[in-house]
């Protein structure tokens, strides 16, 4: 990251998805500035974010409560450990341009990072 970015993290609550054994974790977190998901931009707001139930790699990201937006994201496994300690998380990127959705945490050691931007 250069001296223009930092990086910010949201607290998210986890949620289970439930029913099968192909599920996956959710998290929802309350977004309180616009953002942009590989050259979407997304409003401020509360979203959902789960991964595909057959590829892991691909990132669903939902508005909820009034926020009509989606985006799907392909993801990578993310370095290192969840910047919130073990708690859900979204990771952004704050740019000249903008935030930028950088990676989703579900736990401490499960995090996924977006590809491309």
């Amino acid at each position: 990251m250069n001296a223009m970015s930092r990086t910010s993290v949201l607290f998210g609550s986890l949620l289970l998805a439930g029913g099968s054994a192909w599920a996956s974790p959710v998290v929802e977190a309350t977004v309180p500035f616009p953002f942009t998901v590989q050259g979407h931009v997304l409003p401020a707001g509360q979203y959902r974010v789960e991964r595909d139930a057959y590829d892991q790699s691909i990132l669903l990201i939902k508005g909820e409560h009034g926020v009509r937006a989606v985006a799907i994201a392909e993801s990578s496994t993310a370095p290192g450990q969840d910047p919130a300690g073990d708690k859900p998380a979204l990771v952004f990127a704050h740019g000249p341009d903008g935030y930028h959705l950088k990676g989703v945490w579900d736990d401490h050691f499960d995090g996924r990072e977006i590809v491309g931007r």
